[in-house]
C-alpha cells in the first residue's frame, strides 16, 4: 500500500501542478493586518488504464463533509484556524483513495476517509506583510473507480521518475545559480532540456518480409503551476503546460534504441520564471508510441503483421522561486574611502546565495551610481568617498542599496537595503599634561552615545603623530607619553576600522587637545 500510495502521488503532482493554490508571505501580524482566509474544496476522479492517466476535476459524484456540513466540489467558504472534522460522502462506483491539502493545512490520518482537518496559519517570512491580503488553502478529496497500478516502494524524494521508458528527466538551464533544477529569481530566463532515452527492440520473424516499415511517435508536456511565463516580443503569458510533438519513419524493422533531447523554449518565444515565490514543482509526463509493421511470407502469402509498443514516463522535479536579499557584512574606512562588503542571501531561507560570478552590482540610489559586483559565494564589495554622502550636515542618515543584475537590470519586487551612517565624537575623560601627556579617551556615536570599540585613535602633537591606540569594547584608551619637546598644539584624529555602520570622523571627533594644566 506505501508503494501504490507513493505512485499515486506521483501521478497527482502533474495535475496539482495546473492548479492555482495560492501562497502568501506574511511576518506574524498576519490577524492584524487584515488577512482574510478562504478554504476550497475539491473533489478529484483518477481512472488508471495503463500506461494511460485520466484525471477530472469538479467530480459530482460525491462530497466532502466538513464541520458536519456538505460541500460539493469547487465550493469555498471563509474560515478561521482551528481543528475540524473531515468526512466523504461517495457514490457506490467509486471509492475514497486519499486526501491532499495545501502548505497552510495538515490533514490527520489522511489515508483513511473520516479524519480531522488542521486549519492553520501560513507560513511566516521575512518579506514585508501587505494589509488585507486574502488567503486561499485547499482540501482536495481523490477518488477512483478501479485498481491503482502497483509498484515497488518510492522514496518520496524528488526527482521522482516512474514509467517503462528507458529514462526520462529534465534540467532546468539558468544564468544565475550553478546548481541547476535548484533556486531561481522571478523573471529569471531559462532552458528547459527534457532527455527521452528508449532501449526496446523490434520484433523477430524467420520468414521473408517485405514492405517493413517503424515509426516513431512522441508527445511530451511539460506542466506547471503558473510558475514558467512565455516572453512573447513586448507580452509576457503565465503558462500551465509546454507541448512537443515529434514523428518520424524508417523503412525498415529497427532496434529503437534512441535518445531524445526536447528543447523548450522554441525560437518563437522566450522562457523564464514568474513571480510565483515560494516551492514548486514542475512535471514532464512523455508518452512514446512504436509501430512495426511488414508483410510476412506464411502458407497463406504474404500477410500482414504488426507490434505496438506504448510507453510512458513521468519525472517531477522540485524547484524553489526565491527573491535575492542582501545582509551588510562589515564596513572598513580609511582615511579618504567607505568600503562596504554585502552578501547576497536567498528570502525564503536566508541561505548564502551561490551563483556564477559577475551576475549582480548594487544601486547606491543617492550616490547615484551602480557599484561592485558578485562573486561566486554572492559577496559584492563596494567602495565610495566620504564627500559622496548626502545630508552630511546632520549627524545620522541612512543610505539607500537596491540590488540590480549587472548592466543595470531591474530585480523584481527589488528592496531597498538602508545601510547606517553616523557621526562619531570624541570625550576627553582624563587629562593630564606634564613632563608626561595622560589622556582617557572615549569614542562614541554622536546620535545615541553608544560606544564604538576598534576605532583608530591617533595622538598628534605639533603635526607628528606620537601615539596610537584603538579603543576597548567600552570605546575608551588610554594614552601616556613622554612630553619631550613640550609640545605646543596636541589634537586628536580617529580612523574607524571595521565596523556594522559607516563611521563618519568629523569636528565632533577630531578634536584639539587644550595643554593648559
Amino acid at each position: 500500500m506505501k508503494g501504490s500510495a507513493y505512485f499515486l502521488f506521483c501521478i497527482l503532482i502533474a495535475y496539482f501542478l495546473v492548479g492555482n493554490i495560492q501562497q502568501a508571505y506574511q511576518n506574524e501580524e498576519y490577524v492584524e493586518n487584515g488577512i482574510k482566509h478562504y478554504l476550497i474544496f475539491k473533489i478529484i476522479y483518477i481512472h488508471f488504464s495503463p500506461p494511460f492517466i485520466y484525471i477530472q476535476n469538479y467530480f459530482d459524484k460525491g462530497k466532502i463533509i466538513f464541520n458536519g456540513i456538505e460541500y460539493s466540489s469547487g465550493e469555498q467558504i471563509k474560515y478561521k484556524q482551528g481543528r475540524y472534522p473531515l468526512g466523504a460522502i461517495l457514490s457506490q462506483d467509486y471509492r475514497f483513495i486519499t486526501w491532499y491539502s495545501s502548505e497552510n493545512i495538515i490533514i490527520e490520518n489522511r489515508f483513511e476517509p473520516n479524519t480531522y482537518a488542521l486549519l492553520l496559519p501560513p507560513s511566516y517570512n521575512i518579506l514585508p506583510a501587505v494589509s488585507f491580503v486574502e488567503i486561499y488553502s485547499e482540501i482536495t478529496m481523490i477518488v477512483t473507480d478501479n485498481i491503482i497500478p502497483s509498484i515497488p516502494n518510492i522514496q518520496p524524494s524528488f526527482p521522482i521518475y516512474f514509467g517503462n521508458l528507458t529514462k526520462n528527466y529534465l534540467k532546468i538551464i539558468n544564468k544565475i545559480n550553478e546548481n541547476p533544477n535548484i533556486k531561481f529569481v522571478p523573471y529569471e530566463s531559462i532552458k528547459i532540456n527534457n532527455y527521452i532515452e528508449i532501449n526496446e527492440s523490434k520484433p523477430y520473424t524467420n520468414n521473408p518480409t517485405y514492405n517493413e516499415e517503424t515509426k516513431i511517435f512522441i508527445n511530451n508536456t511539460i506542466i506547471v503551476n503558473n510558475t514558467l511565463i512565455k516572453r512573447e516580443e513586448t507580452k509576457i503569458f503565465k503558462i500551465n503546460f509546454l507541448n512537443y510533438n515529434f514523428s518520424e519513419q524508417y523503412n525498415k524493422l529497427i532496434d529503437v534504441r534512441k535518445n531524445y533531447t526536447i528543447v523548450y523554449p522554441e525560437k518563437n518565444y522566450g522562457l523564464g520564471m514568474s513571480d510565483y515565490l515560494g516551492n514548486s514543482l514542475i512535471a514532464s509526463i512523455t508518452q512514446v508510441r512504436i509501430e512495426w509493421s511488414w508483410y510476412e511470407l506464411s502458407s497463406e502469402g504474404y500477410v500482414y503483421r504488426e507490434k505496438i509498443k506504448n510507453l510512458y514516463g513521468i519525472n517531477v522535479t522540485a524547484f524553489t522561486i526565491s527573491n535575492v536579499l542582501l545582509r551588510l557584512l562589515e564596513v572598513s574606512h580609511d582615511q579618504e574611502n567607505i568600503t562596504t562588503y554585502f552578501q547576497l542571501i536567498w528570502s525564503d531561507d536566508l541561505t548564502q546565495v551561490l551563483f556564477k560570478k559577475s551576475i549582480f552590482s548594487l544601486n547606491f540610489i543617492e550616490l547615484g551610481k551602480s557599484l561592485g559586483i558578485s562573486d561566486n559565494e554572492g559577496k559584492i564589495n563596494a567602495t565610495f568617498g566620504y564627500k559622496e554622502i548626502n545630508n552630511l550636515e546632520r549627524i545620522a542618515g541612512n543610505i539607500k542599496v537596491e540590488i540590480q543584475f549587472k548592466g543595470n537590470g531591474t530585480l523584481f519586487k527589488s528592496y531597498e537595503f538602508l545601510v547606517k551612517w553616523v557621526k562619531l565624537a570624541t570625550i576627553v575623560k582624563e587629562k593630564s599634561i606634564n613632563e608626561r601627556i595622560r589622556l582617557k579617551i572615549k569614542v562614541i556615536e554622536f546620535e545615541n552615545f553608544t560606544e564604538i570599540k576598534d576605532v583608530l585613535v591617533m595622538l598628534f602633537a605639533d603635526d607628528k603623530l606620537i601615539a596610537y591606540n584603538l579603543t576597548d569594547i567600552n570605546g575608551e584608551t588610554i594614552f601616556n607619553v613622554q612630553n619631550r619637546e613640550n609640545y605646543k598644539r596636541i589634537y586628536i584624529k580617529l580612523s574607524p576600522s571595521y565596523s556594522s555602520v559607516i563611521l563618519i570622523t568629523s569636528e565632533l571627533s577630531n578634536i584639539i587637545i587644550d595643554i593648559k594644566i
